[in-house]
């Protein structure tokens, strides 16, 4: 899998507002890659600035072929913009037939394009309905597949499970990763839902404050966080005080500057009466439950299964797994 977008040092700014601080990646040709990150983080600026409706203020873009009407870069936006006066067909067609006299497409061979998108997509027996009546996740695949029938290099996909319920999120995650996978074009997803990202992606790049504090595999990036904030970002992280650190990982170093932390699901809670810990709130949470823990002044979040605590239960915690971070959010 070779590179095809090279990020060098790409900053933006807006005035006094730095929309993103000097972005340096890489999206490998194929590959499906997520950026994540809070609102306001920058992630849509990105975007604009990869399907070249807008310039860096410094930096550059570069590609492994140039952004052309025979290797485009489409973008779908998160409200999809379909054409309420047009059926699902004409909406997918609209582009082929723009590009219809410069290129002596006939009207069968768009008919044969569009259908075979609507057909992929499971939405061939929409073809003749009008975006009203359909379903947000169907009105999705509309924009999707007139993005792809014009078979692009790239694909972006701005917020694409937003406009959709928890249950639609899940299924649609799991559709456009293995759409991406059978088409393998290059997709770029930009989202504040972490969950379907990490699903869909090959790696995510996690973007704060305009900067893209770290690109990696959603393993990585959940387990082994460059900072707190990243670390923060995708759920509740347990900063475990120096004083109790040898209690948990005595062979682990952390530097100056540096925190040991340890995910809730990364502690285990062991019923023990002689125990430091104490059981303080059981918060369900629809699947494995999560406990407050106190010990020595200091409260860890647990997640466990098959432990059936009780508040006031005197328990144990272990780690299992514990990693360093920068303390500073913005280091």
């Amino acid at each position: 899998m070779g590179d095809y977008v090279h990020l060098h040092a790409v900053s933006r700014r807006f005035g006094e507002v730095h929309a993103l601080d000097g972005v340096e990646a890489t999206v490998r040709q194929g590959e499906l890659l997520s950026f994540v990150g809070p609102s306001g983080a920058g992630k849509t600026t990105l975007l604009r600035l990869l399907a070249g409706l807008d310039d860096p203020s410094s930096g550059w873009i570069e590609r492994s072929r140039p952004v052309s009407r025979e290797h485009p870069a489409i973008l779908v936006f998160q409200d999809y913009l379909l054409f309420p006066h047009m059926t699902v067909f004409d909406n997918v067609a609209f582009g082929l037939r723009s590009q219809r006299r410069r290129d002596r497409s006939s009207r069968e061979d768009i008919r044969e394009r569009v259908m075979r998108y609507l057909d992929h997509l499971g939405i061939a027996d929409k073809a003749g309905s009008w975006p009203a009546h359909l379903s947000g996740g169907q009105r999705q695949r509309v924009a999707l597949a007139r993005a792809l029938v014009m078979e692009p290099d790239l694909l972006l996909l701005d917020e694409p499970f937003a406009n959709l319920d928890k249950t639609l999120k899940r299924e649609t995650a799991r559709f456009i990763r293995r759409l991406q996978a059978d088409l393998g074009v290059t997709t770029i997803v930009v989202s504040h839902d972490l969950e379907e990202a990490a699903e869909v992606s090959d790696r995510i790049g996690v973007i704060i404050d305009g900067r893209l504090r770290q690109l990696d595999s959603f393993e990585r990036v959940y387990f082994s966080p460059t900072d707190l904030a990243v670390a923060r970002l995708f759920g509740p992280v347990n900063v475990i005080p120096g004083r109790l650190l040898a209690t948990f990982a005595p062979e682990r170093e952390v530097p100056a500057g540096a925190v040991a932390c340890a995910r809730p699901e990364s502690l285990d809670v062991v019923v023990d009466a002689a125990g430091a810990g104490t059981v303080r709130e059981i918060r369900p949470t629809g699947g494995t439950p999560s406990y407050l823990v106190e010990m020595h002044g200091w409260s860890a979040t647990v997640r466990a299964t098959g432990a059936a605590l009780r508040a006031g239960t005197r328990v144990s915690l272990r780690a299992r797994e514990v990693f360093v971070v920068h303390s500073e959010e913005d280091a």
